[in-house]
């Protein structure tokens, strides 16, 4: 009998016996949240236009006197406006095989399942970027796709450039009705954010009686803004502050997510798909939003459709028909051609 010693340190690389250390979860950390789409309303479209109407109020007359007894005069009601977007139909298509579905995988249960859920997750991502876009709408055909306008093409009183030429602001089709068909030109040269910008576009949009709470803008441009109220000059926000509990020690904190302005305190929001070109956000544009006044229309909310099988694997479409509506688009601001490289100032320089 051999009395040779036995060293079981090799079964990592030889032996047979030993299982493979595979874990049984899949990381994804692709981003997801959607703070616009999430932020505001639902509602409901009839029809592949989506409607709907704005009015307004008497003009104020500081000199509302009438002598006793006159007649009564004319009508001054202001009437109201219809205006509307088109809804655009956003897919995602699913091809899983017999196998993929018969063999035992990690992380998921059911290849089908798993591929659905990741859909499910990338076509809301595209919807933030539509929705946030500085896009037109699009009528559509049999040849041409229907498209809604996003939001920085459907706010027209209130938009603002930081450009000093080059720049379009939106238009509705027509003169007061219709629907946002005009895209704002972008072909300016981007200057750097003020915050004397920044204060009369929200000025801009109480002075029409909105009550905006957001300022929504890309990661890049977040940051310029918490690095200029951090500065000594803006004397907004202070690097550290006392915490409660913690005997008088002082925190380090790196950003500033509200701003507090004369006509209310905004939360500053980063949106990672804001106007996305496909790479990524758009770092040069400033929504100023007043959430409930937008919401997703859905002519036909998100659903599977079978289709059909293909020799030895199943398919599935999801689809969702859906437009923005901006229920009064002067409640909010915009604020274009933003160079985000470059250091927010008070005044332009």
């Amino acid at each position: 009998m051999s009395t040779a010693n036995h060293d079981r340190y090799d079964l990592q690389t030889d032996g047979d016996s030993v299982r493979e250390d595979f874990l049984d979860v899949i990381y994804n950390i692709a981003p997801t949240r959607t703070p616009f789409m999430s932020g505001i309303g639902v509602g409901s479209a009839k029809s592949d236009k989506h409607e709907w109407q704005t009015d307004d109020l008497h003009s104020v007359n500081p000199n509302n006197a009438a002598v006793d007894g006159a007649d009564a005069g004319n009508d001054q009601s202001a009437t109201s406006q219809r205006v509307g977007n088109y809804c655009q139909i956003s897919t995602k298509v699913i091809k899983v095989s017999g196998r993929a579905d018969a063999v035992t995988k990690a992380g998921r249960r059911t290849e089908l399942a798993y591929q659905l859920s990741k859909a499910t997750k990338s076509i809301k991502r595209d919807m933030e970027a539509i929705l946030t876009a500085n896009n037109a709408a699009v009528v559509g055909s049999s040849s041409t796709p229907s498209e809604t306008a996003g939001a920085l093409t459907c706010i027209i009183t209130n938009w603002g450039t930081m450009a000093a030429s080059g720049s379009t602001a939106p238009a509705l089709s027509g003169t007061t009705s219709g629907y946002p068909d005009t895209a704002a030109g972008v072909a300016g040269t981007n200057l750097p954010l003020t915050e004397s910008k920044l204060r009369s576009q929200i000025q801009a949009q109480y002075t029409q009686g909105g009550e905006a709470d957001t300022i929504m803008v890309a990661p890049a441009l977040k940051q310029v803004i918490s690095e200029y109220l951090f500065s000594s000059s803006a004397r907004v926000a202070t690097l550290y502050r006392d915490e409660a509990g913690n005997s008088g020690q002082a925190t380090a904190t790196g950003a500033v997510d509200v701003f507090v302005s004369d006509f209310g305190a905004f939360t500053i929001v980063p949106n990672l798909f804001i106007n996305h070109n496909g790479t990524v956000p758009d770092a040069s544009v400033m929504l100023i939003l007043q959430m409930n006044m937008w919401a997703v229309a859905y002519l036909r909310t998100f659903r599977t459709i079978q289709l059909a099988t293909t020799g030895d694997a199943q398919n599935r479409e999801l689809l969702v028909d859906y437009a923005l509506r901006f229920n009064n688009e002067a409640a909010n601001a915009s604020i274009l051609d933003i160079d985000s490289t470059t250091a927010m100032l008070a005044v332009p320089a």
